[in-house]
């Protein structure tokens, strides 16, 4: 009876433990029905552990399909029959199970305790098996505690006990190793968790087992993530995503929106990252609406919305995210949520509940040991606070901590934006040199990694800094605006006594810059020309001041001065228009000066590659101050160089106005220009008469700068172009209060030409009420002014010229007698163009090589030229050529297609035939039969030497040469 009794609770024993196997291998149904059978028996043999060991089994059962606090009795009923016991495995499994039901329940604390005592139990019998499953449940409690360096260290002795245990399968070891490494991602060990998730796939894949496969591909496109690598991350999430789709792994493609709703942020991409925030919150609301799922991705969303400055829905997400957190004991999603809390404080201003909170949850973080995190918040917390001066040093311990982890974690972006936040630091601090050495690094990084926005945000506050660094060396703050004390001797003497390259050499040299230029700025004509030069060969710099004339692509600014530290890709192409662009040259600086009321000035440095640095607020400051040094040196250059110029200009005027320069061959305008010498020192006044554009203005200048008055001055007023008060006040000037708007005193143009020449052009317009006063001056010599009433003595030579017919203005009432008898004293007239054909070959010649000497007139072209009669004289002659040598192009030839329609058309009505012959030559052998007597002449006149011919002729040496050969020239003429 005894030994049957015996072998009964023997094989009910043997049947509960098949039952823990089936419930541990999922067989739910087959462990139900097998314990129905065994229900009868087990209550009838009246043994605690055998009734102990079967309640166990029902609660085991139970955990799997009932609310924890549903089993919770079953299992401490069991408890009780067995704790009295030496039946260690019964009760290390009772201990293990009322551990995860009060870790399900929320207190941890419990749960702990029980857990602990089930490894005592299980170490007490060696079930190295046993304690597997107790290492991996603090491992789980340890990760919801935040405590992730625990929990991995719990998950590492799991899994030695399982790699030990000579009946583990290969998929329970993958699973074990996969689960680790997920923990080892949030400790930063990104390099050791990547290798062990690409063995964990490869293992999947060769068992067959593609829902594990899924879920390692998951967490190795997560950690390729957060390593940087995008678009591998990307290809990897949609591996997994196949396989999950497959697989129908309902939670496993909430967490796969996840992971891309923040690739697709990283990316730029915010609009698909919404659309995967909200799959993932949809799901996440389908099976589990209070779970880690919906915390992770409202926390995640709140990120987002915060980065855009959607401050309000940011805020409705961190609250959202805090709350489920909190109801499921995430520690370190509540510190995440309070992350963005904190930020958004900071932008209402309140600061020290900002600074309170950031304090709280970087304490959780690292007590938790997710250094990612960690870093983030880190970095948050300083970006938020730096902006008040009260918690400005705490900003910068939280920016210095977080560059420490992401330079661990080698987490580029983080490391741009702990940069890019140190330079705004001390930009608010006006420390601009540090502020440009943080600059510099984030940009280099954000180069190197291909990161536009960040580009972009870079140079932006480059432009700022410099601004600031501008305003600062123009401001009080400028250390060196007296700084004579801080130049040496001998920098001290080259300002003194030193030209103007010495004293901008003492610039370049104190800014450690390469080259350097001067220039004055001309606002009436709007150009620039070179006044001092380093570094610059002449080619280069003309260049230059050409580019800054034309202002093509834009220009240094006159009214403040630039600064341009560094030259990215981006701002160098925005100074390429200026010609200076030099792959050597990292940054440059610009300072405009006053050199007199009417001109400005530009100084110009730069710097090398080699110089480790760019320009410093010492450098700029320095600078500006001792621009005013340079102005006043430049105004000196500027004055000696115009006085020189004044000189030169007079000499190359009467040079080009002497009356054997004046082009004609024509016999009446030869026996003109004999006349008007003769007289050209005599104070007589002299008439030129003759049609529009045949050159009375240049006969004009001609007889001043070949008189004895050329060292005065030649006023020339054209009657025709002002109207009379104007004219009246012009030429003789008023009195302070003379009349409305005479706010002060003027002197007239006669007194201005006093000892000179007085050019009255279109005298035929002079009102009457003028004319009367203009006799008086040639009568009298004298002037009154506007409002006087006492004469000024002035002693000029009038010459006047007129279009019109003076006699019959006479007749007409319109032109007094008795002043065009004292203008005509010596009277002239100048032919029209149309009565000196025989010199339209040499005036197209000259004015066609005045304007570009390699230019050549076709045949064709030169026959129409040469037969049309010029109505508008030699004026339209020029500015006809003007425009063909402008055609001409780069084939250097004027054509006949070019000239003017009104010309061919005009010849065309009057029957013009362009081969028609003269005489017994066509008109272009006419003119080359000239041409090369011309040449002979030139030749004979400097005896052979083609170089002098050349020069005489105004004709390159080149061209002589071909003329020579083309006309069979030989130099025994």
């Amino acid at each position: 009876m005894d030994t049957n009794l015996g072998n009964a609770k023997l094989e009910s024993a043997q049947r509960l433990e098949a039952v823990h196997w089936l419930i541990n291998e999922h067989r739910f149904e087959d462990a139900r029905s097998e314990l129905g059978k065994l229900s009868a028996g087990v209550s009838q043999s009246g043994d605690d552990i055998l009734i102990g060991t079967f309640h166990y089994a029902q609660a085991a059962l139970a955990f799997h399909h009932k609310p924890p606090r549903e089993v919770l009795g079953e299992a401490l009923k069991a408890y009780e029959l067995v704790s009295a016991t030496a039946e260690n495995r019964v009760i290390g499994r009772l201990q293990a199970l009322l551990g995860k039901i009060y870790i399900a329940l929320g207190d941890l604390k419990a749960g702990e305790a029980f857990i602990r005592d089930a490894i005592s139990s299980f170490r007490r019998i060696d079930r190295d098996d046993e304690l597997v499953g107790c290492y991996n449940k603090l491992a789980q409690l340890y990760f919801i505690r935040g405590e992730f360096k625990l929990a991995d260290n719990f998950l590492a002795e799991s899994l030695e006990l399982l790699e030990s245990l000579p009946e583990t399968s290969e998929l329970a070891v993958n699973k074990a190793r996969g689960n680790r490494a997920r923990v080892q991602i949030l400790i930063g060990e990104w390099k050791q968790a990547r290798q062990t998730l690409e063995g964990c796939v490869e293992v999947a894949r060769r068992t067959g087992s593609s829902a594990s496969e899924a879920k390692n591909l998951l967490s190795l496109g997560y950690v390729m993530y957060l390593q940087e690598e995008y678009a591998l991350a990307r290809q990897t999430l949609d591996r997994a995503y196949e396989l999950i789709r497959q697989n129908n792994l309902i939670r496993e493609r909430a967490i796969y929106h996840e992971y891309m709703g923040e690739l697709c942020q990283a990316l730029g991409d915010l609009r698909m990252s919404r659309e995967h925030y909200e799959h993932a919150i949809e799901i996440g609301n389908r099976i589990a609406p209070e779970s880690a799922i919906i915390s992770q991705t409202e926390r995640r969303i709140a990120e987002l919305e915060y980065r855009v400055g959607n401050l309000a829905l940011a805020e409705d997400h961190a609250r959202r995210a805090r709350e489920v957190a909190e109801s499921v004991g995430e520690s370190i999603e509540v510190a995440g949520a309070d992350k963005i809390l904190a930020a958004l404080k900071a932008v209402d201003g309140n600061y020290a509940e900002s600074a309170e909170l950031f304090g709280d949850l970087i304490a959780s973080i690292d007590h938790a040991g997710e250094l990612r995190e960690l870093a983030h918040a880190y970095y948050i917390a300083g970006k938020s606070l730096l902006k008040s001066d009260a918690y400005r040093e705490a900003a910068s311990r939280y920016l210095h901590a977080s560059l420490r982890l992401a330079d661990k974690l080698v987490i580029t972006s983080l490391q741009i934006g702990c940069h890019y936040q140190f330079s705004l630091l001390e930009v608010q601090a006006r420390q601009y040199d540090e502020a440009l050495s943080h600059l510099s690094k984030c940009e280099a990084m954000a180069a190197e990694k291909r990161d536009d926005r960040s580009i972009e945000e870079c140079r932006i506050l480059r432009m700022k800094i410099e601004e600031d660094m501008v305003d600062s060396g123009l401001s009080n703050e400028n250390e060196y605006s007296l700084f004579s004390s801080l130049l040496s001797r001998i920098e001290y003497g080259s300002l003194k006594s030193g030209s103007l390259e010495d004293t901008l050499k003492v610039l370049r040299d104190r800014l450690h810059g390469k080259r350097a230029f001067i220039l004055s700025y001309d606002s009436v004509s709007n150009n620039f020309e070179p006044l001092a030069a380093l570094e610059f060969d002449q080619t280069r710099l003309n260049k230059v001041t050409k580019a800054l004339s034309n202002g093509r692509g834009g220009s240094l600014p006159l009214d403040r001065p630039l600064l341009v530290s560094h030259l990215s890709t981006d701002r160098r192409r925005m100074f390429d228009f200026l010609g200076i662009d030099d792959d050597q040259i990292d940054g440059f600086l610009s300072i405009p000066i006053q050199l007199s009321q009417d001109t400005d000035g530009l100084i110009y440095v730069d710097r090398n590659h080699d110089v480790a640095d760019s320009f410093s607020q010492a450098n700029l400051q320095f600078a500006i101050a001792f621009s005013d040094i340079i102005a006043f040196k430049s105004s000196e250059e500027q004055k000696r160089r115009l006085a020189e110029d004044n000189r030169r200009l007079k000499d190359q005027l009467q040079k080009q106005l002497a009356f054997p320069n004046i082009i004609t061959s024509n016999p009446e305008m030869l026996e003109t220009l004999e006349r008007v010498n003769q007289v050209k020192d005599s104070s007589i006044s002299i008439l030129i008469e003759g049609e529009t554009g045949t050159g009375k203005d240049l006969l004009a200048k001609a007889l001043h700068y070949n008189s004895n008055r050329r060292d005065r001055r030649f006023v020339s007023v054209n009657c025709a172009a002002l109207p009379e008060t104007l004219l009246e006040s012009e030429l003789f000037g008023y009195k302070r209060g003379a009349f409305t708007g005479a706010d002060g005193e003027k002197v007239g143009l006669f007194e201005e030409a006093d000892g000179g020449t007085f050019f009255l052009d279109e005298i035929g317009d002079l009102p009457l009420s003028v004319q009367v006063k203009l006799l008086r001056v040639i009568e009298e010599k004298e002037v009154v002014r506007l409002g006087e009433t006492t004469p000024r003595s002035v002693d000029v030579r009038i010459i006047s010229a007129t279009n019109a017919d003076l006699k019959k203005a006479m007749e007409n009432g319109e032109f007094r007698q008795d002043l065009y008898y004292r203008l005509s004293t010596f009277a002239v007239k100048l032919p029209p163009l149309r009565e000196r054909t025989e010199d339209l070959p040499l005036l197209i010649r000259h004015f066609v090589s005045k304007l570009d000497p390699e230019v050549k007139v076709e045949p064709e072209a030169f026959r129409i030229l040469a037969d049309y009669n010029w109505p508008g004289n030699i004026r339209e002659l020029e500015n006809e050529l003007k425009k063909l040598v402008l055609l001409a192009g780069e084939k250097k030839s004027i054509s006949s297609y070019m000239i003017s329609r009104r010309i061919t058309d005009s010849l065309k009505e009057s029957g013009h035939k362009p081969a028609e012959p003269v005489g017994d030559f066509s008109l272009y052998e006419y003119l080359g039969r000239l041409e090369r007597e011309f040449i002979v002449e030139a030749l004979r006149k400097a005896e052979g030497v083609k170089k002098h011919a050349a020069e005489a002729l105004s004709i390159p040496e080149s061209t002589l040469r071909l003329k020579m050969k083309q006309y069979h020239i030989k130099l025994d003429i």
